[in-house]
Parts: C-alpha cells; sequence; structure tokens
C-alpha cells in the first residue's frame, strides 16, 4: 500500500482472535477532532491548445443568425400530427390550427419564405406576360419608379457585396479547418492522457485508502458498533439496570431457597420428634387409664378426678412440610436462577465481543 495509505491508518498488531486484520488505533471520538481520510490531489495543467488560436476573438460574419435561429428554431414537433397529414388523416385547417401550437414564429417564417418564393414571383410573372393595353400611358411620376429601382438595385449590390465578403470568410476559416482540426485532435489526446493519469493516480490511490479504512472500521467492530448497540440497549431498554436487579434477585431467592430447605430439614426433625413425644403421650395415657381401672373402692373417687382424655400431642407439623408454597421456594435453588441471572449479565457486558465473534466469517470474506 502507497504511502497516502499508510498516513491515514496506523495499524498496530493484537492477540484477538476475532480480529482478522491488523487493528488501528483509529476511535470514533477522533472524528470530530480531524479528517481520517486523505485523498490524493492532481494537479492540472493547462496543456490544451485550443485556447491559443484565439479563434473567439475572430469576427463571424453570420454571428447575427444566432439569435434569429434561436428564436425561430421549433423545439417541439409533434411527429404524429406529421404522420397524419402524410398519410391524408387529418384536414388542412386542422393541421393549420394544430400547427399553430407547435411554434408560431416558426410558422411565420414558413409563411414568410413561401410568400417570397411563389406569390411574389407569380405577381411579378404576370405583371411582365400580360399584353400591354393600346391606351396604355406612361407613369406621370417617373420619380418614384426610379426610387424603387434604385432601391432595388442596392439591395442586390447588398446582396453582391455580402455574398463577396462570406465567400473570403469561408475561405479563410477553411484555410484555418486543418490547424484547427490538428489542434483539437492533440488536445483530445492530451485529454485522453490526463484522464488516464488522473484515474490511475487519483481514483486507485483513493480506493485505496477507502479500502484500507473500511478494513479498519471491520476490524474496529467492537468499538464501532458494539458498545453503541450496548450503549443503546442500556439507553432505551435500561437493561443494566433490570439485569443487575434479576442477579440481586436471584441471589435473595438462593438464600431464600437455602432458608427455606434448613426450615424443612428442622420441619422434618421437628416432625420425626412429635411422633416420638406422641407415641410416649399415648403410653402415659394407657397407663393412667389401667391406673384409673385399678384403682380400689376407697381411692375410686380420687381416681375419678384424674381425665386421661386431655393427654393428648397433636402436631399439625405435616401441612408445613408438604406445603406447596414452601416446596416451589425450595426447588428455586435447583432451577439455578441466580446463574442465569450471571449469564444474561455477562452476556450483555460483552455484547461488542459477541458482535465481533458472529461477525468474524463475514469480515474474513472481504
Amino acid at each position: 500500500m502507497d504511502t497516502m495509505a499508510a498516513d491515514v491508518l496506523v495499524d498496530s498488531t493484537t492477540n484477538n482472535s476475532n480480529v482478522s486484520h491488523p487493528r488501528t488505533l483509529t476511535l470514533p471520538k477522533d472524528w470530530d477532532e480531524k479528517p481520517r481520510l486523505k485523498f490524493p490531489k492532481f494537479t492540472t495543467e493547462e496543456r490544451y491548445k485550443m485556447m491559443s488560436l484565439h479563434l473567439n476573438k475572430g469576427w463571424f460574419a453570420f454571428d447575427f443568425l444566432r439569435g434569429f435561429l434561436f428564436f425561430v428554431q421549433p423545439y417541439d414537433i409533434p411527429t404524429d400530427l406529421l404522420v397524419d397529414a402524410v398519410e391524408n388523416r387529418i384536414s388542412t385547417s386542422k393541421l393549420i390550427s394544430e400547427s399553430m401550437h407547435v411554434e408560431a414564429a416558426f410558422l411565420v417564417l414558413v409563411g414568410m419564405c413561401c410568400v417570397l418564393a411563389c406569390i411574389i414571383p407569380g405577381v411579378e410573372l404576370w405583371f411582365a406576360c400580360r399584353p400591354i393595353r393600346e391606351d396604355y400611358k406612361p407613369s406621370q411620376h417617373p420619380s418614384v419608379l426610379a426610387f424603387l429601382l434604385t432601391i432595388l438595385v442596392f439591395i442586390l449590390g447588398s446582396c453582391m457585396v455580402t455574398m463577396i465578403i462570406c465567400n473570403e470568410v469561408v475561405a479563410v476559416g477553411i484555410e484555418k479547418l486543418p490547424m484547427t482540426v490538428e489542434t483539437a485532435l492533440q488536445d483530445l489526446k492530451d485529454y485522453h492522457a490526463d484522464t488516464t493519469s488522473q484515474l490511475r493516480k487519483c481514483l486507485t490511490r483513493s480506493l485505496d485508502v477507502t479500502s484500507e479504512a473500511i478494513l479498519a472500521d471491520l476490524d474496529n467492530v467492537e468499538e464501532l458498533l458494539g458498545e453503541p448497540v450496548q450503549a443503546e440497549l442500556s439507553t432505551e431498554t435500561g437493561l443494566d439496570v433490570a439485569l443487575d436487579a434479576l442477579v440481586d434477585l436471584g441471589n435473595a431467592t438462593q438464600e431464600l431457597s437455602a432458608k427455606t430447605e434448613s426450615l424443612l430439614r428442622e420441619g422434618e426433625r421437628a416432625h420425626e420428634l412429635g411422633l416420638e413425644l406422641s407415641r410416649e403421650t399415648n403410653k402415659i395415657r394407657r397407663d393412667l387409664e389401667g391406673a384409673v381401672r385399678a384403682c380400689s373402692g376407697p381411692d375410686r373417687s380420687l381416681c375419678a378426678v384424674i381425665d386421661s382424655s386431655g393427654i393428648r400431642l397433636d402436631l399439625r407439623i405435616e401441612r408445613l412440610l408438604r406445603d406447596d408454597r414452601i416446596l416451589r421456594l425450595r426447588s428455586t435453588s435447583r432451577e439455578n436462577l441466580t446463574e442465569a441471572g450471571r449469564q444474561a449479565r455477562g452476556e450483555y457486558l460483552h455484547v461488542q465481543h459477541h458482535i465481533a465473534r458472529t461477525t468474524l466469517d463475514a469480515r474474513n470474506r472481504r
């Protein structure tokens, strides 16, 4: 790569397995400080020779026709109307009315040309061929006829002088034509050479600079894409706060599950002790009942005071041990909510690395 690309991009090696191209030190915050891409500039040289002929300083005899032609030249000729006129599918009056919408100045010019080409010569021919009457008398105003004849001769003379001048101008132009064509061809050759040089020096090197910048951006996908995505997730959804709360909830649930497990173990132990105590209580009650039955006559009134039916131990710990809510609290530790929350929080914190890994194959195909 040429030195221009080296000035733009500063490569540094890295041991990150997700990077397939030498990583750059270009950061998004640097883009606002100064431009990172410096494209090559090409200085154009004024080597064209056409301007040295100074053709624009010459006198053009037909320069006045430019404005006239600009005024009378039609710009929109409907081809469908011409086809209908040629195939006689439209009347003359309709053709004229439709033609008025094309160009009025052009139609006026065509009409004047028709008058000059047909009507005036026809009238002159009619006057020339008309037989002289017997009572013909010469004009009483010969000066008027002489004036008109003078004007006609002047017009014809002006036309002849104009034709001579035009011929001289055309001759001078024809003399300059070979040199002008040769100069134009040489300028065209120089233009082609300059264009080729510009394409080679500017476009190719600019593409190199741009491709290196694109490769650098692809290698910095963690900073350019991963971190903005993470920031947008945090700003738009508050995912970081939710994940922290989820981790705290998982820890609290784990602690509550452990306490519930301990409570159930103590409850089972209390249940076993209660069963043993219930058996001892039943044994004492049976002994009292046997003693009451064994009382002799004098002691029977005293034994009647003893009521062994009230000696009964009823511990309802089974309902506590079989409660669905407590069992669900104990099972939350098996579902490992804390680990799931930590995994989700880790994926959020390393979303830029995840983007770099998932886009590695696509970036390697460049």
